[in-house]
């Protein structure tokens, strides 16, 4: 994505949409969070249990309050950026929309981060931070924007304040809902696929678009497609990257792709990094495609934090 595109993308600001303000962080819960991670530590074997109690609780358990503090301090204080990377179609090469990226200390995109958030329980706290800034950009965009596509995570899809704050921004703005698409990523195991599809039949039916993150990643099963109505899906490219573009001699991609034309939804095909790779996904049946073949991620100049 050019320079011209990025200024195109900020455009010229209007007054923006007033949002529900984030809830204030209450640090008191800090010490079960970092106690239920430590125990999980323990069960997954990530950490050995101790010979002597005593010293690995106080400084693992201490490393996990801090950690945990800290991070909560990062979200609340709104000290990440957001960049933009473009998804565009593979029939004429056109865009799409833009999926929004986090971004921590200086551009870096921290993977790992998003995970300890997960695990530490309070992913839904940067998540709120996250689909609020998303949403403040495009009302702030006096032009009609390309759709921008923000990641949220089954905990927060299922969490009752976040859905109300985004239905409440899209009736304030009927527009909003043709401009935000939410991506559910699966990285923790859904306990309650109804309950969740309910959450995203919600958000459609005011317009938003869902799509489901990742799919084939291990953490997504045949059951999302099953039990969850969404708009798109998106193929997990570290899996793409590992079969036989020529062959998919497993069979899962084409049955994917199958499933996903039988319920109406467009594909995404991520991690795309040379043309031929792209007209193969397209041969296959894939409408979309996302990486550094048609863009790198770019960070928004006129995102103040």
């Amino acid at each position: 994505m050019s320079e011209s595109g990025n200024r195109a993308i900020c455009g010229k600001e209007s007054q923006s949409l007033p949002l529900p303000p984030c809830e204030p962080i209450d640090f008191s819960s800090d010490l079960v969070k970092a106690l239920f991670f430590a125990v999980s530590e323990l069960q997954t074997g990530r950490q050995k249990a101790p010979s002597t109690p005593a010293p690995y609780h106080t400084s693992r358990f201490d490393e996990l309050v801090t950690s945990i503090r800290t991070a909560r301090k990062l979200i609340a204080e709104n000290r990440f950026r957001i960049a933009l990377q473009p998804i565009v179609c593979l029939g004429d090469n056109q865009l799409h929309h833009y999926e929004a990226l986090a971004r921590f200390n200086g551009g870096d995109c921290q993977s790992s981060f998003i995970g300890f958030l997960e695990k530490a329980d309070i992913i839904h706290e940067f998540d709120r931070r996250m689909v609020n800034k998303v949403i403040q950009h495009i009302s702030r965009m006096s032009a009609e924007p390309v759709p921008i596509a923000v990641n949220l995570s089954s905990t927060s899809l299922s969490n009752e304040s976040i859905i109300r704050d985004i239905e409440g921004a899209v009736r304030q703005d009927s527009s909003l809902g043709m401009k935000l698409i939410i991506e559910l990523t699966e990285t923790v195991r859904i306990s309650d696929f109804a309950h969740l599809n309910n959450n995203l039949q919600r958000l459609r039916q005011l317009g938003v678009k869902t799509c489901i993150d990742d799919f084939g990643s291990g953490s997504t099963s045949f059951q999302s497609l099953t039990d969850l109505k969404v708009d798109i899906v998106k193929l997990d490219g570290n899996y793409l990257h590992k079969i036989d573009f020529g062959d998919d001699r497993d069979g899962f991609l084409s049955s994917v792709i199958k499933r996903c034309q039988a319920m109406g939804a467009r594909i995404v095909a991520e991690k795309i990094e040379t043309g031929e790779q792209a007209r193969k996904m397209k041969a296959m049946g894939v409408d979309l495609g996302q990486g550094y073949f048609f863009g790198r991620p770019e960070m928004l100049t006129c995102d103040n934090g």
